[in-house]
């Protein structure tokens, strides 16, 4: 009998074994008792049950272990006096989405804010404007008006209680710069008292019939409509969303909104100092059409922004929906209008 095992025990190499036992190692005491014990061992490693090998997946589902935690305090909620505006522009009538106004009126409907604000350019002011119109298009400056008039009314009705602006915009203001571009007498007529109270928006629109107060271009950097929050039609154009908010802030160093671009976006940045915190500006977006013949791949979006006011800690929270195809998200629901002819 001859055997690796033994041959390392015995210390001999197991070459000098030859594969037979050497007389003279079986027979010496140590040699009896290495091989005794080897025998001993091959016939408990015969006996003795091998423990299994956990698998992968049972160890990588064991439970972590469990540590004591402590929930943090969390933050508490300030009550105060809350005041919440919409608002919304660029309708661009007879160019109007009808689709998109009916979601900001279903939002205005939800919402009922204490502030309803129409940011200027509600209508194109198409056939006195300097560039050139197309002449198949047969609709007058008086079918403007009362497009636009009707959809204002609608508005009231939806927010009774709601305190109503309607803003100036550069569209509107073509009826100024055609009163001043006309002849010397001709300006004569129009420059009489009566004349030039009649040829004045509030009164073409019946504003005062249906409870909106009209802020011209030049008042509306100059009235607070809103706490700490400037309202205008808007004066810088860029190309990206966010960027014409971006130069408005800094041209004003203050927080605000305006419409004009057809895009939306929110800008923020922050202030230190004593007064710290931060600026944010809103680009408001459309609810005209987003295809029109004068600008066929234009890149506008539909929209309209909620902003909730706290008045006793001055803070602010702004919800900005954006309108895709008659279709926006609010929190908990989604508004779908289907037709073009709603609104």
């Amino acid at each position: 009998m001859c055997d690796h095992g033994l041959s390392t025990q015995l210390g001999i190499p197991w070459k000098r074994l030859n594969c037979h036992w050497h007389q003279q190692v079986k027979d010496t005491p140590e040699g009896q008792h290495a091989l005794n014990t080897y025998q001993q061992s091959l016939h408990r490693s015969a006996f003795v049950e091998q423990k299994p090998r956990p698998e992968v997946q049972n160890i990588l589902d064991l439970l972590p272990k469990t540590f004591p935690t402590r929930i943090p305090k969390v933050a508490g909620k300030r009550k105060g006096k809350w005041l919440t505006a919409l608002l919304y522009g660029d309708s661009h009538f007879p160019f109007e989405d009808k689709r998109a106004l009916a979601v900001v009126q279903a939002i205005a409907k939800d919402t009922q804010p204490n502030v309803l604000i129409h940011v200027g350019d509600g209508m194109d002011c198409y056939k006195i404007s300097r560039f050139n119109t197309n002449p198949e298009r047969l609709h007058t400056q008086q079918d403007e008006i009362d497009a636009y008039r009707v959809h204002l009314e609608q508005m009231a009705q939806l927010c009774p209680d709601a305190e109503r602006y309607v803003l100036e915009g550069n569209h509107e203001n073509r009826l100024q710069r055609l009163l001043w571009s006309l002849p010397h007498d001709a300006q004569q007529l129009t420059s009489l008292s009566k004349v030039r109270e009649v040829l004045q928006w509030p009164v073409l629109l019946d504003l005062d019939t249906i409870g909106y107060t009209w802020l011209p271009l030049r008042e509306q950097t100059r009235t607070a409509i809103l706490p700490k929050f400037i309202v205008k039609h808007g004066t810088k154009v860029s190309i990206d969303s966010a960027m014409s908010a971006r130069r408005e802030m800094k041209t004003h160093t203050y927080s605000g909104a305006s419409g004009h671009t057809h895009r939306k976006g929110v800008y923020y940045q922050g202030k230190g100092g004593v007064d710290r915190g931060n600026y944010v500006w809103i680009e408001l977006g459309c609810t005209c059409d987003l295809f029109p013949e004068y600008a066929p791949d234009a890149n506008w979006q539909q929209g309209c922004t909620v902003i909730h006011f706290n008045l006793d800690s001055g803070a602010f929270h702004i919800e900005d929906y954006y309108i895709h195809e008659g279709n926006a998200m609010g929190p908990g629901k989604e508004y779908v209008s289907t037709s073009r002819t709603e609104g």
